[in-house]
């Protein structure tokens, strides 16, 4: 749908300092008007009780008293058995910085929505990036007491709560999915959500994998650098910083990352390039080593893949490469300790060295194998004004986590634990058992 169709977006260009903040805050309000199922979830949150919520709609007798309007005056607040103040920002409040303020103000201080259920008024003060509401959110159930000539009761009448943007764009994706299903979604609802992805995506919920469909790429991928930033800021993992590719810091000496890739079908291949320099090369080809077939992780056995890579680099960036199999070759013996020494780095200097170095591939390749064809030999060699380039033998080591296991490690929204631990456990089998 054009989102100039939304119906919280204002159709104007010119940016004013509060106008997101007010139009995410009438969206809100509107919502809990307009939509019931909304509504409900949002009280349930909010009262995180079930038997006072139920036990305050249970009168089916007399018609339960809601109003709900924003921008009003702590002043107009008159009858309450209970306040309940919500905090809703970026950031989580703190309920026992709630408790202990101490700053207060003699004012009438305007409460961004007021939700009345009859005798239990809710305010809710709301912001549009990560600022600390909590002593104006104070300041206002202090005030609504003040008027009423009832503040030595503060702490027995009003209760704090946390409703942050995550927490309620959880609630409101929950929702929709459920409209969704059955069709019968709710305009309001869904332009709300889209209002708020507009102006901060990262408050949406990211669906756990075992919620997505196996195409669904985007969304798996997401999780997983997710599962990632929080093994970064956590624990002694070090998340890659490149934009093109997703990843930790390895620590073995013959290779310095370890890759994650959503294939098409939704498995996870994590990847290690093996020798990837000839520095890293020397850690392979000066002893002999040993390369995994398979792998433990997280208890269940993987078949650790296996190609060679031969990686063409010129002053220090990549420009031509192979990755073949065992039957590109009409014989082993390529990748030897020799061969390594000869050809690897920058050893292969002018165009006569090149020959030599046709000459080699000639030599192992297989003849179906158009080794100059797949590195573009022609076009990004010898027709090149280079003099000279580096040169790796390496190993494309992989293993593949099937989109259905991959599900099993991740049930639950609001928890990465199983994720984490997942990737964890490919980390250390990586790092402990790949190559000895």
């Amino acid at each position: 749908m054009n989102s100039h169709l939304n119906i919280f977006k204002t159709f104007s260009k010119e940016e004013r300092t509060y106008q997101l903040e007010n139009d995410l805050t009438r969206a809100f309000a509107i919502c809990l008007q307009e939509d019931a199922l909304f509504f409900h979830e949002v009280l349930k949150v909010i009262f995180n009780d079930d038997k006072e919520l139920e036990l305050l709609l249970s009168n089916v007798e007399t018609e339960n008293r809601v109003y709900i309007n924003i921008q009003e005056s702590s002043s107009k607040i008159k009858t309450y058995d209970k306040i309940i103040a919500v905090s809703l920002s970026e950031i989580e409040m703190n309920i026992e910085n709630f408790k202990s303020q101490a700053n207060l103000t003699q004012n009438d201080p305007i409460c961004d929505i007021v939700i009345i259920l009859n005798e239990i008024v809710i305010i809710v003060e709301a912001k549009r990036d990560n600022v600390d509401c909590t002593a104006q959110l104070f300041n206002q159930a202090y005030n609504i007491l003040r008027n009423n000539n009832n503040t030595e009761n503060f702490n027995n009448i009003v209760t704090p709560v946390d409703l942050n943007w995550k927490k309620l764009m959880q609630i409101a994706s929950k929702v929709y999915s459920f409209q969704k299903t059955v069709g019968q979604v709710n305009r309001l609802t869904l332009d709300f959500i889209n209002l708020v992805k507009g102006h901060n995506p990262n408050w949406l919920p990211e669906t756990p994998i075992a919620a997505l469909l196996s195409n669904q790429t985007t969304g798996i991928r997401r999780r997983v650098e997710s599962a990632l930033n929080y093994l970064d800021i956590k624990s002694d993992f070090k998340k890659l910083t490149y934009s093109d590719r997703l990843g930790l810091l390895f620590t073995k000496p013959w290779a310095q990352e370890i890759l994650f890739h959503i294939a098409e079908n939704g498995n996870l291949e994590i990847t290690v390039y093996a020798g990837n320099t000839k520095g890293q090369g020397w850690h392979i080809f000066s002893k002999e080593v040993r390369i995994a077939k398979d792998l433990k992780i997280d208890g269940i056995d993987y078949t650790v893949n296996q190609r060679y890579h031969i990686k063409l680099t010129s002053f220090q960036k990549f420009f031509a490469g192979l990755w073949v199999g065992d039957d590109a070759f009409k014989k082993p013996g390529l990748y030897s300790t020799e061969n390594y020494h000869y050809y690897t780095g920058r050893n292969v200097k002018s165009k006569g060295d090149w020959n030599a170095l046709e000459k080699l591939f000639d030599d192992y390749f297989a003849p179906d194998y158009n080794w100059r064809e797949e590195l573009n030999w022609q076009e990004k060699v010898l027709k090149t004004n280079k003099t000279q380039f580096d040169l790796s033998f390496g190993y494309e080591l992989f293993v593949v986590i099937p989109f259905n296991e991959l599900k099993k490690s991740d049930t639950s929204a609001t928890n990465l634990e199983g994720l984490t631990t997942l990737i964890a456990s490919i980390y250390r089998s990586f790092e402990n058992d790949l190559i000895n």
